[in-house]
């Protein structure tokens, strides 16, 4: 029986084929790291889709839609056994949200685990920016309806990506989580924003990002937008994955996670 700790790495790859330094390090993180699951962030469809598939052809990753516009994809090594893909596709209401999520649910160690990567739109509105599709509120509100029936279909959740998002304090961990001991206060205010991060935290879900050791770490490396106040990287998991995360750090500008369960 494989008892391997899933491993999990998440990667802004933002203009990759035009940064040298940028590609050799998302090569390098595969290599040393051997992740089983990639989220990728950002992802540019101006990317050559033959470059990146022979890229992870030699590490045996499978990626679904090389020609995807999604601002968000998760690529899987070809021996993961699936047992469901876009489910948030035949959940949204509104089609454009899809572009900015994608998730998928694997057996692995005879446990489900359903990974939800997800790319918050920067702007309030697309008349904002000509490249947003869709408004952050809009695609807030149609993830938060969703996740509950994500939720309850598989407890064993993980909601990872770039949320360009305010506010940077900490959330707390829920009253039944076996980490709670460990909790400081959530998000406050009436933003809608924060709202979010209450909402997600009603729902059971705890940033890990700010449990120990990570809350040390988390200090220790950019991960807010700058100017704007806004922190990019959370990754959220449901109760029963908090005290499995054997390793769970920022590790790089670019790399924005990394954890074993």
């Amino acid at each position: 029986m494989n008892t391997e700790s899933l491993r999990i790495i998440s990667f802004n790859i933002q203009h990759l084929h035009q940064n040298l330094n940028k590609l050799e390090k998302f090569i390098n993180n595969i290599i040393h790291r051997k992740p089983h699951i990639i989220t990728l962030t950002e992802y540019d469809s101006n990317i050559p889709p033959s470059d990146l598939i022979y890229c992870l052809n030699k590490f045996d990753f499978s990626i679904s839609d090389p020609h995807s516009n999604k601002r968000s994809i998760i690529l899987l090594l070809k021996s993961i056994t699936i047992t469901a893909r876009n489910s948030l596709q035949h959940l949204f209401t509104n089609n454009l949200s899809q572009l900015y999520a994608d998730d998928i649910t694997i057996k692995f160690n005879s446990t489900r685990f359903t990974i939800i990567s997800v790319y918050f739109p920067c702007y309030n509105s697309p008349s904002d920016n000509p490249h947003s599709h869709i408004g952050k509120f809009e695609f807030t509100d149609d993830l938060l309806s969703n996740m509950q029936s994500i939720i309850s279909n598989n407890p064993n959740t993980i909601l990872i990506g770039d949320w360009n998002t305010s506010p940077l304090e900490e959330c707390v961990a829920p009253n039944n989580s076996p980490s709670s001991n460990n909790s400081i206060s959530p998000p406050q205010g009436s933003s809608r924003e924060a709202l979010l991060h209450q909402q997600l935290h009603q729902l059971g879900l705890t940033d890990i990002y700010f449990f120990p050791p990570n809350r040390k770490q988390q200090r220790s490396f950019t991960n807010v937008t700058a100017g704007i106040k806004r922190r990019l990287d959370r990754c959220y998991v449901t109760p029963p994955l908090i005290d499995k995360f054997r390793i769970s750090i920022l590790v790089g500008k670019y790399l924005k996670f990394c954890c074993d369960i």
